[in-house]
């Protein structure tokens, strides 16, 4: 049995959850793979609901044992300015990894994934199971650029590889850096033996392997770009470029304006690199790139319901971003 962990802090209820979950029980049935979510005990009743639905395993964070790194992270925190933006948003994603390895710790799990709250899973797990065995690392999640990582799909190989991050968190808070991205970025640089970047691009997109550059300005030689592809995987992973361009960006950051087609400004690489589109597994819609299944889509705008594998159409962003807008401005507030 496999383990998918969804974890979810704070008081607010983002509607999209659901459409998270239906999706990664759509392709991972309860026989296979345990979904774990970690959540607090102010939503039961919704909680409740999901569990009826989609056969989950709900774990109330208060009933966690906090670490001592969660305590000094709750030190760190407090007085940062930013920390009631959007609800505390910064705040949560970094606290998550605090409540994880502090749910690893307490079941003593090893193998286990992770997704974001607005990823869709497409790929069963069991179909990516062999991949551990291609690297050491204890963690690993894609990249888009060699500063930065996408904790949109991750592994953790043994509870101890997730404390060895959570006391690397601390160490980077008291130094000042505070963002999640930047955090696993900087773990990835400086303990490479820890951290594996997971394939983003379908390995012929960068063979031979060039020197690249973003839109504003992040570069790599061809041998620190050689994170972007692994020809051994049956899969690539979505960091933060195939669900932006086809579903856009979070609609509160774009003031309600469209926003399909967006290009991540600081990405190494781009979707148009590839042949993007969509086949069938089982019946369900997949996204492909070169023939190559996406495991993940991070749909930053949110509108996940529009990319469930099990449309009856083919799954594009009809959405209207200023309905979109409101409805999640009026989440992030309640």
């Amino acid at each position: 049995m496999q383990t998918l962990l969804i974890t979810h802090i704070g008081t607010r209820w983002p509607h999209y959850l659901r459409d998270c979950f239906h999706q990664a029980r759509l392709v991972n049935p309860v026989s296979e793979v345990n979904i774990v979510f970690l959540v607090n005990f102010c939503h039961f009743e919704e909680v409740t609901k999901l569990q009826e639905l989609y056969s989950i395993t709900p774990c109330y964070i208060e009933e966690l044992c906090a670490s001592k790194a969660h305590e000094e992270f709750e030190r760190l925190i407090e007085n940062r300015i930013d920390i009631t933006f959007r609800n505390k948003y910064w705040r949560y994603v970094v606290e998550r990894f605090f409540v994880v390895e502090e749910y690893l710790q307490k079941y003593q799990l090893s193998n286990v994934y992770m997704i974001e709250t607005d990823n869709m899973v497409y790929i069963p797990l069991k179909l990516i199971k062999t991949t551990e065995t291609l690297f050491s690392q204890g963690i690993a999640l894609p990249f888009d650029r060699v500063e930065e990582g996408y904790p949109t799909f991750m592994f953790f190989r043994t509870p101890t590889h997730v404390s060895e991050f959570v006391d690397f968190i601390i160490d980077c808070m008291k130094h000042g850096v505070f963002n999640d991205m930047q955090i696993l970025g900087k773990y990835r640089n400086d303990y490479p033996s820890r951290v594996f970047s997971y394939p983003v691009l379908p390995h012929e997109c960068n063979n031979p392997p060039r020197a690249r550059k973003s839109l504003i300005g992040h570069t790599a030689t061809a041998e620190q770009g050689l994170f972007l592809t692994d020809s051994r995987f049956p899969v690539i992973f979505d960091a933060a470029v195939y669900g932006q361009f086809i579903g856009g960006i979070d609609p509160c950051n774009s003031k309600g304006a469209n926003s399909l087609g967006f290009v991540n400004e600081s990405a190494l690489y781009s979707i148009q690199e590839t042949r993007f589109g969509w086949g069938k597994y089982n019946n369900l819609w997949v996204p492909v790139a070169n023939d190559i299944p996406v495991m993940n889509l991070h749909i930053h705008s949110k509108a996940l319901s529009y990319f469930r594998s099990d449309s009856v159409e083919i799954p594009q962003a009809k959405y209207d971003p200023k309905e979109l807008e409101t409805r999640l401005t009026k989440e992030f507030t309640a």
